[in-house]
């Protein structure tokens, strides 16, 4: 994450919590439940 190219108003906690939205979304349709 260190590498890529995050917009300033992102870094650190921003980008955290898209990551984790992201990361829950993705367990979400895996566990089968509809958006």
């Amino acid at each position: 994450l260190q590498y890529s190219n995050v917009p300033k108003p992102l870094k650190g906690l921003g980008i955290t919590f898209n990551i984790v939205a992201l990361m829950g979304v993705a367990f979400m349709s895996f566990s089968g439940i509809d958006i």
